[in-house]
């Protein structure tokens, strides 16, 4: 089988008899042609499995085997640096012994959102050219959104406000998620301070104002993004009022 496009010649007697004690010595010879190059074959570890932000599996490693039965091709090319760089992670291989690694990039995979699957692929080639693809399952995880501070202006006579939605207070230069195509899906106040008035939330535009009473870090009050919020001043109250403090939640 290792012959590939060679000529091997065999060479062997038949010596043949008729029972009654003549015989006949032939030789005989075969001719080998070797039919062409073999393709090679793979073994060992092809796939790999790390996570966003999980300090214990952001890291893949394996070997890979390669077979080839033409002789002197059983083994790797050599590889490009280009090739070793992934979209969410680097790669490291030996060509000497299939030996592979891979570390995912957090910062890099800070885009894929909760549960989000994504992939990294490195493909390696045997001396023939047989292509082979390592492939690393990358899952996303949910990152935290960020919020800036806002101000709700309010003229100082105007005794019912009708406040502003959720939405529109945190709007999309006050919101920021890293996980793709994540976007406000409200807040959630965790203190409010006491002052010259009383922070409300309506539910709807034909539902009453309720107040922001008490809450807290394990009580939070949720507020979807359609809900509106406004701040009921005391009377000839004129200043900065309380504050609320807020979480941001992502869909």
């Amino acid at each position: 089988d290792s012959i590939e496009t060679h000529r091997k010649v065999e060479t062997f007697e038949v010596v043949i008899s008729d029972g009654h004690g003549g015989t006949l010595t032939q030789t005989v010879s075969v001719t080998l042609n070797g039919s062409g190059s073999h393709e090679a074959t793979f073994g060992g570890d092809i796939t790999g499995t790390v996570a966003e932000d999980d300090p214990v599996i952001h890291k893949a490693s394996g070997t890979l085997t390669v077979r080839d039965l033409d002789t002197g091709e059983d083994h790797f090319q050599a590889m490009e640096v280009d090739a070793l760089v992934a979209e969410y992670g680097d790669f490291a291989c030996e060509e000497s012994n299939g030996h592979w690694a891979y570390t995912l990039d957090h910062d890099l995979a800070n885009s894929l959102a909760g549960n989000a699957v994504a992939h990294d692929t490195l493909r390696v080639q045997s001396a023939d050219g047989t292509a082979q693809d390592i492939v690393i399952t990358i899952t996303g995880r949910n990152d935290a959104p960020t919020i800036k501070t806002v101000t709700l202006n309010i003229a100082e006579d105007t005794a019912n406000p009708s406040g502003m939605l959720v939405g529109d207070l945190f709007s999309a230069d006050k919101f920021h998620d890293v996980d793709a195509e994540s976007s406000l899906l409200g807040i959630a106040i965790v203190s409010s301070q006491v002052g010259p008035g009383i922070w409300q939330y309506r539910l709807g535009e034909d539902a009453p104002w309720e107040n922001v009473d008490a809450p807290s870090e394990s009580q939070a009050l949720v507020l979807s993004s359609t809900t509106a919020l406004r701040f009921l001043r005391a009377p000839d109250f004129n200043g900065t009022p309380s504050s609320l403090e807020v979480r941001g939640l992502d869909d």
